[in-house]
């Protein structure tokens, strides 16, 4: 799906506002650990915040995409991948749940919910 190429693209490529763009404007980010964002002004500032605390550069790499039409939701999996100075590794692990809605001519995020597989203790 290329909504989920745009997210994570923009997210690796440190472009908060590209990425913050694939909500909808009132588009809403929940995590496990826990975290609410709501709106794009205020996932942009997350986004900035998160690109800003990577230890070195990032890809997230995301497999199984299921998308149930009939209820414009999504689920797939995801892994973090962070490359630093000691070399390449899995930051975590996660699955993504999706509500979808379309605006204008483009599938965007309504929601996202994130499950991240990691410990909370283990470093960003």
């Amino acid at each position: 799906m290329d909504l989920h190429a745009r997210y994570a693209n923009a997210i690796d490529d440190g472009d908060a506002e590209a990425w913050a763009r694939c909500f909808t404007p009132d588009g809403v980010l929940r995590t496990n650990r826990p975290l609410e964002v709501t709106g794009r002004l205020a996932l942009r500032a997350f986004a900035e915040s998160w690109i800003a605390s990577r230890p070195g550069p990032s890809r997230h790499i995301t497999w199984h995409h299921l998308v149930l039409e009939a209820e414009l939701a999504g689920r797939c999996s995801a892994g973090l991948l962070v490359t630093t100075a000691e070399g390449v590794s899995m930051s975590y692990t996660a699955v993504y749940r999706d509500r979808f809605e379309r605006v204008r001519a483009e599938w965007l995020l309504k929601e996202r919910v994130v499950a991240i597989d990691r410990p909370e203790r283990w470093e960003r």
